[in-house]
């Protein structure tokens, strides 16, 4: 009488290993860390070493000319890196001002955002056309003794000769008493 054997894999035991690997890696990523940035940049220099081995360069010598360029290349970027992010922290309180600025604008009521934006257009158009003369209060023309110096406006009523002007409703006379009689 053989007993079959099961061979069961208990639940616990994947997790178990998955645990203990997380573990390793978390301690020992002071090694780990810098050994995979070394394996990752000499496998992406190699292409670069072989070429350099084509045209009949030792490979020693290679390698030292590929690294110091690499080495170069990233100390460059970081170097200009450092430099933007130190002109940004120089200049952030100004920036800072500005966001302030453009934020009250933005949560500012809806009545003043109105009412600045039409500001901003008649100033805009100010700019663009001149500016229209603006009818003045007093008369153009000071009154004389003489009636004859005064120009006169043309009537907006039709000459006397025409036949219509029997049925067009008479317009008071604004100028009557200063104005010289046109008809002879």
């Amino acid at each position: 009488m053989s007993r079959a054997r099961t061979t069961e894999i208990p639940r616990v035991e994947p997790l178990l290993v998955f645990a203990v690997i997380v573990l390793i890696l978390y301690f020992a990523r002071e090694l780990l860390i810098p050994l995979t940035f070394a394996l990752t940049l000499s496998f992406l220099l190699a292409p670069a070493v072989s070429r350099l081995e084509l045209r009949r360069v030792p490979r020693v010598l290679a390698v030292a000319i590929i690294g110091i360029l690499a080495f170069l290349s990233i100390f460059s970027v970081g170097y200009v890196v450092a430099r933007q992010l130190l002109n940004v922290a120089r200049t952030l309180p100004a920036y800072r001002l500005n966001i302030h600025q453009k934020m009250a604008t933005v949560h500012s009521p809806a009545e003043q955002s109105l009412e600045k934006a039409f500001t901003a257009v008649e100033d805009i158009s100010g700019d663009i056309a001149p500016p229209l003369p603006r009818p003045s209060r007093n008369p153009p023309y000071k009154s004389s003794p003489s009636a004859s110096s005064i120009p006169t406006a043309p009537s907006s009523r039709p000459p006397p000769s025409c036949s219509c002007a029997s049925s067009a409703p008479s317009e008071p006379s604004v100028s009557s008493s200063s104005s010289p009689s046109t008809s002879s």
